[in-house]
């Protein structure tokens, strides 16, 4: 998301929230979530933008500077949520498809500690934005 190529969000919740977001990496990356690394079209995207530095034995090597964890990384706008059905994404368990919007990856990301769904976010916020809500992915 924070190289500004996914603008759907898959959420296993539904919010009623619209605004501004903050998008925050995980500190620690799930085995599924790296083999969907492996799978196209991640796998393209994230090799075209060199995150992903080399692949061998079905092992994938990232490169971290590019591909920061526990912290902010992007800020971007939501601007819908909707029910995903099988008439859209087959296979897919009840999920929720957030749209966002005027998705901007940050110059440095932004060290902070991470919760669960959308959080408040009050450290280390630009002085011209208020609050930003975040969410943990």
């Amino acid at each position: 998301m924070a190289i500004e190529t996914k603008k759907i969000e898959t959420m296993s919740w539904k919010t009623k929230y619209r605004g501004p977001l903050a998008i925050h990496a995980t500190k620690n990356m799930p085995v599924y979530a790296k083999d969907l690394c492996r799978t196209e079209p991640f796998k393209t995207i994230l090799s075209k933008n060199n995150i992903i530095i080399e692949e061998s034995n079905g092992f994938v090597k990232f490169d971290k500077a590019k591909m920061p964890i526990g912290a902010i990384v992007a800020t971007c706008k939501l601007v819908d949520c909707w029910l995903i059905t099988s008439d859209n994404i087959p296979k897919e368990p009840e999920r929720f498809g957030w749209i966002l919007e005027d998705i901007k990856t940050l110059p440095e990301p932004v060290p902070a500690k991470g919760r669960q769904r959308l959080w408040e976010w009050v450290e280390n916020v630009p002085s011209h934005q208020k609050t930003i809500w975040l969410i943990n992915k």
